[in-house]
């Protein structure tokens, strides 16, 4: 049946929904543990940097002797200064990714919960279109039934006719109804579907 598969689909994809969350909150702890390294990065280039200021001082001290060594000592300053303008970027760049992270997770969530609405909402549809069902083979149990009798009391088949009539409207009233709750059906499977697309569409570096 349509809407058992239309079901099926949507549990599948709140199932997708919830593994990317893991996958990116695993990566959420990996941003943690590069934030560390960072740390650990920026501290070394700062103290490499202090300790290269006390070297060309003391070079500077030393006069004509220690020119050398405080040339060594200015590139050394140099690279420690990049090291941490590097850091800080790679930082930035970071703090960037976690915040479009918390916006995807944040979509995602959103999904998944209209997802398990959709899927719940679509059951009970499911259950009335079988108690439709039902009811529409039970009234056209009862239709033949009343066209027999019809048959054998041809005294009240004016009146039998005008029953008729109203369980035949009754029937197409139901069909109809049960048309406009499938299509509705459809609607919001399609608006599910739609959801599905554009969370798909972001790419996780």
């Amino acid at each position: 049946m349509v809407v058992q598969e239309a079901t099926d689909s949507l549990s599948k994809l709140a199932q997708q929904v919830d593994g990317m969350t893991q996958s990116i909150g695993t990566m959420s702890q990996d941003f943690e543990k590069i934030d560390a390294v960072l740390r650990v990065i920026d501290e070394i280039a700062e103290q490499t940097n202090l300790l290269a200021l006390n070297a060309a001082i003391e070079a500077a001290r030393a006069g004509e002797q220690g020119r050398g060594f405080a040339v060594v000592a200015g590139k050394v300053r140099a690279l420690a200064a990049r090291t941490q303008q590097s850091t800080s970027e790679v930082d930035r760049m970071l703090s960037d990714l976690r915040s479009a992270t918390r916006v995807v997770v944040s979509s995602m969530d959103s999904t998944q919960k209209s997802c398990s609405k959709t899927v719940d909402t679509t059951s009970r549809v499911m259950s009335s279109l079988e108690n439709m069902t039902s009811s529409i083979t039970r009234i056209n149990d009862l239709t033949t039934e009343i066209a027999f009798s019809a048959k054998e009391q041809s005294l009240i088949t004016e009146d039998v006719n005008i029953n008729m009539i109203e369980i035949h409207e009754m029937i197409r009233q139901l069909s109809s109804n049960a048309v406009d709750t499938v299509k509705s059906t459809q609607r919001l499977i399609q608006a599910n579907v739609q959801l599905n697309d554009v969370v798909g569409g972001f790419k996780l570096s």
